[in-house]
């Protein structure tokens, strides 16, 4: 698990990545939109893996500490 402090990321919106869409979500202003295409799905989660991964927690230990 790797934890994103609320001064890196607060906006009040969800961006979620599915097989074959992308789908962004306003809760304030309850408003969203589907991008229905693999291929845009397949770059927003590239990025999304880009970033994660640069992020300085290491995923593999933590999970590994939890199991054993």
């Amino acid at each position: 698990m790797k934890v994103v402090p609320c001064e890196a990321y607060s906006a009040k919106n969800s961006i979620d990545v599915g097989d074959t869409f992308v789908r962004i979500l306003s809760f304030g202003e309850l408003q969203g939109v589907v991008v229905e295409n693999p291929s845009v799905a397949h770059a927003m989660r590239q990025i999304f893996e880009m970033l994660w991964q640069a992020r300085p927690e290491k995923t593999e230990s933590a999970v590994k500490d939890k199991i054993h």
